[in-house]
């Protein structure tokens, strides 16, 4: 199997945009979606749920949760620093691709 590590909003694999998008767009005649929350966590590590000779649909049994230990104290401080920093930088990203989808969706309306 494969586990991850998490990297930075906008970096990485996932289709962020094209899934937002998808999310917003939930719903006939009101929003499906009213509200999402976000989550970063930058360099965490992960490991696999899923192994290549699994079913596509495999029963996944219940396993403690995933724990990336603190740094020693000394740098811990300036890993609480980042955080936020990452934190922040999630925010913009997040309402950078925001500010792009209204941006094709008013130009679909109006041409």
């Amino acid at each position: 199997g494969l586990g991850h590590k998490a990297c930075i909003s906008g970096q990485g694999d996932m289709p962020f945009k094209a899934l937002l998008t998808h999310l917003i767009c939930l719903g006939d005649d009101e929003p499906q979606v009213t509200a999402y929350g976000l989550e970063e966590e930058v360099d965490y590590y992960a490991p696999a749920f899923r192994f290549e000779d699994e079913d596509d649909n495999p029963w996944i049994p219940y396993r403690q949760m995933s724990e990336t230990p603190l740094p020693e104290n000394h740098l811990l401080d300036a890993r609480l620093r980042k955080e936020k920093e990452d934190a922040i930088n999630q925010i913009n990203h997040v309402r950078n691709v925001l500010q792009q989808i209204k941006q094709e969706a008013s130009h679909l309306l109006n041409h």
